[in-house]
């Protein structure tokens, strides 16, 4: 990594850091890899307990049905 790569990475992970609302990062099969302050506040996990696991064990897993299958 370059020196300009390096800032810009700093800059970014210093602005999801500081975002008021949760930011989340996952890699491609869900595992996630970074968790802000924000997503702490929302779901209550802090960094150490949501990084390296798989995002629908903390939030739930998405609901797939339609509206219109429900009772």
């Amino acid at each position: 990594m370059n020196g300009t790569e390096g800032n810009t990475n700093r800059f970014w992970q210093a602005a999801l850091d500081e975002m008021p609302g949760g930011a989340i990062v996952t890699t491609a099969d869900g595992v996630v890899v970074y968790w802000n302050k924000g997503a702490q506040s929302i779901f209550g996990y802090t960094v150490a307990e949501a990084l390296q696991r798989r995002l629908t064990e903390l939030v739930g897993a998405p609901d797939h049905r339609s509206r219109s299958t429900r009772a």
